[in-house]
């Protein structure tokens, strides 16, 4: 087949204003009290400016294609460790050091790592078993099932024709669904900014993947070969899991040139936009209940993939149960789990990172919550703002917030 392709570009515009509750990076230490290095002390600015000039030539090494130089990168990073007094550093600098820091031991990880749970550790950067894992999924498939026993979920069986004008129609339909999506859920934060989002449909037999979002683009591939692998009734839960106010929503505040659009930790990325879509189907409960029951069927999907990602390459099953066990999702074809389980065997981890990153993002939620000030739209205004980070660095955010 040669290769065709369907682009569309969506402007997501700033809807919402109003102050957020976290610092825009300018902020300084604890104790240190001018806020923007431009306005500190002399040693301020020059601490500062070394530590710029340091993480400026990170990025320039990140940024060269092929083997990550893990010895330069190093040396660099112990520079910044050892020769920059750290109480004068502004936070945004502080934290490029840091998530610096974790890119090279994510890279270290990635070159010793010799079994599956090495792998989802240094995805998610979270230390978790798989007894644990299993038994949290099981739990979390329960109670879909529980849910979506209740509703009638209607129609699941549309998909694009296909043809040409099939395919284009369906990206159509998924912009219109895109743009939508920010009127639906924009009280799931408290504000957010003007960024670009394109989809581009790509038409072509050898492509492997199904949805596959780049950050440093802002652009969703679609995978268009098989219109069976498209119904029409997900669109919702696509729309807030990799859009507003899902993964796009979590990178578009990125720098480009800074060191963090080199973080790659999938179980904090795709585990924030699995936890928001979740997020924003229970808010439906009572509104919207057949996008409710859609939204929670997409989840269900998610969900038991990260079940069959973990069973494969622990060993436990052969794809083909894994694919008989993802028959159990209702409104999904054939076609579309066994591309599922095609990703599930080239990117081992990914589903089950996301699923893990998720609930690290519940529990997070969970007990903010608990401490006076702190609401689920401002905690997720607080994830939007940082964008990607360890697990670590989030947390340690909330608790400088509310704790």
């Amino acid at each position: 087949m040669t290769p065709r392709l369907f682009v569309l570009s969506i402007s997501l515009l700033a809807m919402l204003s109003g102050c957020s509750w976290l610092p825009s990076g300018n902020e300084s230490a604890p104790g240190v009290v001018v806020t923007d290095a431009s306005r500190g002390s002399t040693a301020m600015r020059m601490e500062n400016a070394i530590a710029s000039t340091l993480l400026a030539d990170a990025v320039a090494l990140l940024s060269v294609e092929g083997a990550m130089p893990l010895v330069k990168l190093t040396q660099l990073h112990t520079q910044l460790n050892e020769d920059v007094n750290d109480s004068l550093l502004t936070d945004s600098n502080r934290r490029a050091r840091q998530i610096l820091g974790f890119i090279l031991e994510n890279e270290q990880a990635r070159r010793n790592e010799n079994h599956f749970g090495q792998t989802v550790e240094r995805l998610t950067h979270l230390n978790l078993t798989a007894l644990d894992l299993t038994t949290s999924i099981e739990a979390r498939l329960a109670e879909l099932d529980t849910v979506l026993s209740a509703a009638d979920p209607g129609d699941t069986g549309s998909y694009p024709a296909d043809t040409h004008d099939g395919r284009q129609t369906y990206m159509d339909t998924l912009s219109d669904a895109f743009i939508q999506g920010q009127f639906r859920w924009y009280d799931s934060l408290t504000r957010y900014d003007e960024s670009t989002f394109s989809i581009a449909g790509l038409e072509d037999d050898s492509v492997s993947y199904l949805f596959d979002y780049e950050p440093a683009t802002g652009e969703l591939n679609i995978n268009l070969t098989d219109t069976r692998t498209l119904p029409y009734f997900e669109l919702d839960g696509l729309t807030a899991f990799y859009g507003f106010p899902g993964l796009h929503s979590l990178h578009a505040g990125v720098d480009e040139g800074s060191v963090q659009q080199f973080l790659h930790l999938p179980g904090y990325t795709l585990g924030w936009a699995l936890y928001i879509t979740g997020f924003i189907a229970e808010a439906l409960a009572g509104e919207d209940s057949d996008i409710q029951a859609y939204m929670f069927t997409f989840l269900r999907l998610q969900v038991s993939l990260a079940m069959a990602d973990l069973n494969v390459h622990t060993g436990v099953w052969q794809p083909k149960q894994a694919l008989e066990y993802l028959k159990q999702n209702r409104g999904y074809s054939e076609a579309r789990l066994k591309l599922h389980l095609r990703e599930i065997q080239s990117r081992p981890g990914y589903y089950l990172a996301a699923y893990a990153g998720s609930t690290r993002m519940d529990e997070i939620a969970v007990i903010c919550e608990s401490k006076p000030g702190c609401t689920r739209d401002r905690l997720h205004q607080a994830i939007v703002a940082l964008g990607p980070v360890p697990f670590v660095l989030l947390e340690k955010r909330v608790s400088e917030a509310f704790y």
